[in-house]
């Protein structure tokens, strides 16, 4: 069986989503951060009259190392995060936003595939989009165990290098209060 991985990089690392569970693919948009909020968040944005929460990814698949140069005590944006996210959304510096599917406009074949999605739209800020990759079953292959989060699921083994798949709904579990990214 194949399947369809919608690939990204992040820190210098390829990642992906399954690509029924991407609605689109944007430039980056003004995000507006929320004080007081984790630091993973990096805001909310507007897209066509729909706000959409916006994970930084850089920061949810940061090496725990990377993670003590950021506001360990409390957790919450600073200065000089806000600051970075507003440019973001003033300059392209080549990083993209994916708005993710919510549950009420998934597709039969993703619904079909047990693709999960949410309540709410969701984005992922990444560094960049590598592509799709259409993967067989024979060569994915489970998360290594010694990972420091549970956000990678699987990892696929490509030409041209791997590729680890991540959950959105697992960085949603530890990004929010208890039941805050749970699906209904």
């Amino acid at each position: 069986m194949n399947a369809d991985i919608c690939g990204f990089m992040v820190n210098g690392y390829r990642y992906g989503v399954p690509v029924f569970s991407v609605e689109e693919i944007v430039r980056p948009l003004p995000i507006t951060p929320v004080p007081g909020s984790d630091r993973r968040l990096a805001g909310i944005i507007s897209l066509r009259g729909v706000s959409a929460a916006v994970i930084d990814l850089r920061l949810c698949l940061a090496d725990r190392g990377e993670e003590s140069d950021h506001s360990p005590s409390t957790g919450t944006l600073n200065y000089l995060d806000i600051s970075r996210i507003m440019k973001i959304g003033r300059e392209d510096h080549g990083c993209r936003l994916m708005l993710m599917e919510d549950r009420f406009h998934l597709c039969q074949e993703a619904a079909e595939l047990n693709i999960q999605a949410f309540d709410e739209p969701v984005a992922l800020l990444v560094d960049s989009m590598d592509r799709v990759h259409r993967v067989r079953s024979t060569v994915r292959h489970p998360p290594p165990a010694n990972l420091s989060h549970d956000f990678i699921t699987a990892v696929y083994e490509l030409e041209d290098g791997f590729l680890s798949e991540i959950s959105v709904l697992n960085i949603l579990n530890d990004l929010l209060p208890a039941g805050g990214g749970e699906q209904s």
